[in-house]
């Protein structure tokens, strides 16, 4: 018999390799953290575990992948609705800034994984522009994600505080020389850790100059690490541009030799022809995030096109005060309804295709397609178990439409990351759920009322 660590049996496997193949009786082999084997019962029946997990019938799945998130923006979920982009910022996130601390952001990063497990999330990338503060806050962040056992690129962002009116004022204000510093320290920090990598990530085009753009192509290619920035998501970033530089931004950024295959721009609702070419030339990476588009009137991205010539895309939740919610699974069926619904053809993005957005082509566009994104031998030990014995799912006959049309987080009973058991039973293994929840609730609470937000309905004042 061969050793191993966990053994995953009876379970129906949705695996997303080359040949995406469907394996039924699956199981699989899991050693360090990575797979040893997979396949049916009869081909890989030599393995005995320390730990054997029975799936039940349950349909398990590569862990999905999220390319933008804020965690940060946790406690202030729900503010400032109903808003159009730099509203909303005005009256809920930027308000809020200065009296983030160090007990915030954790707090904010640890809920902010949780939900992402609970929807079978086990990979997200955390764009932390909260810097209220000197120093600390990037490394408490990151300590809450190790402590929930998620996947991680931790995006160091930054963004110009400098210019916030008195009565919101930051006591510090994170320069961009301070930003370069820190990506730096971070990078020599992490530099083999899979569990945790670090990006770079810009806040927009507002926020930096040309030689901020100039060095951060140095430190990504010193060190490796990818870039990230919100890009196109309004006019209003070309407007800008062409105001400031004299053209749009993306060509404005090749002239500054910024552009390349590890940068990850998020949003790019605003794309025109000559966008699409330079994102081709370059191998540039889409997060697409429909959500949050969809809350703050952005618009809809056009994924369909950007499919259709090749380039990679991936899906965000971006943060919960743009979108509410850490949920991948809506994400997934929003993806493939809005471009359905803007191009009037039912057959673009089809269930298939929402999928590998949300596991594949998330990892691709981490530059991690290697380590993670489907189920095959000698990639990580990160999934999830589909249980599909739910009303909202019942009955089912395909597992990929049902996952991308009916899933809800109800649905997700087991996530394993990195080969360690997360959710077992839809409950967390190494976390205290209710007691997280209660300190969430009670520290942005005391966020909420320290920053003077009134929360509005109907005309009345709403204190909880």
């Amino acid at each position: 018999m061969k050793a191993c660590d966990l053994l995953i049996t009876n379970g129906c496997l949705i695996t997303m390799d080359p040949e995406r193949r469907i394996i039924s009786d699956g199981m699989i082999a899991v050693k360090d953290g990575v797979i040893e084997a997979l396949g049916r019962r009869e081909d890989i029946a030599e393995y005995e575990a320390a730990e054997t997990i029975d799936a039940g019938g349950m349909f398990i799945f590569p862990g999905m992948v999220s390319t933008h998130t804020h965690s940060f923006q946790m406690l202030t979920r729900g503010l400032g609705r109903d808003l159009t982009l730099f509203d909303w910022l005005d009256s809920s996130v930027r308000y809020c800034m200065h009296n983030h601390t160090e007990e915030t952001i954790y707090q904010s990063a640890l809920i902010c994984a949780m939900e992402s497990l609970r929807s079978g999330m086990t990979t997200t990338l955390d764009y932390e522009y909260a810097h209220p503060r000197r120093g600390g806050f990037s490394d408490v962040a990151i300590s809450a994600f190790r402590k929930a056992g998620i996947r991680c690129v931790f995006g160091r962002g930054h963004g110009d505080m400098s210019g916030f009116a008195p009565e919101i004022a930051c006591d510090y204000v994170d320069t961009e020389q301070d930003f370069l510093d820190d990506s730096r320290r971070l990078a020599k920090l992490y530099p083999h850790d899979d569990m945790m990598r670090i990006a770079m990530a810009p806040g927009l085009i507002f926020d930096q100059t040309p030689d901020g753009f100039r060095e951060m192509r140095k430190i990504a290619d010193e060190y490796g690490i990818m870039i990230t920035m919100h890009m196109l998501e309004t006019p209003d970033d070309n407007a800008f541009s062409r105001e400031k530089y004299g053209m749009n931004v993306t060509p404005w950024l090749e002239k500054l030799g910024f552009l390349g295959p590890d940068y990850l721009a998020v949003h790019c609702v605003d794309m025109n022809d000559d966008d699409f070419a330079l994102f081709k030339q370059y191998d540039i990476k889409v997060c697409h995030c429909p959500n949050s588009n969809m809350i703050l009137a952005s618009g809809i991205a056009p994924v369909a096109r950007m499919l259709e010539e090749g380039l990679t895309v991936s899906l965000g939740v971006d943060g919960a005060s743009s979108n509410d919610t850490q949920n991948m699974l809506n994400e997934m069926r929003m993806a493939t309804m809005l471009q359905k619904a803007v191009t009037r053809n039912p057959k673009v993005v089809p269930a298939g295709q929402a999928l590998e957005l949300a596991t594949l082509g998330g990892a691709r566009a981490l530059g991690m397609d290697r380590l993670i994104g489907s189920l095959e031998t000698g990639k990580k030990a990160d999934m999830f178990f589909f249980d599909t014995n739910k009303l909202n799912t019942n009955p089912t006959h395909d597992p990929i439409t049902a996952l991308v049309y009916n899933a809800e987080p109800e649905n997700i009973h087991t996530v394993i990351v990195d080969g360690r058991v997360r959710i077992r039973g839809h409950e967390f293994v190494d976390l205290d759920e209710e007691k997280i929840k209660a300190d969430a609730q009670r520290i942005s609470r005391n966020l909420v009322r320290q920053s003077r937000l009134e929360v509005r309905e109907w005309n009345q004042v709403i204190d909880l």
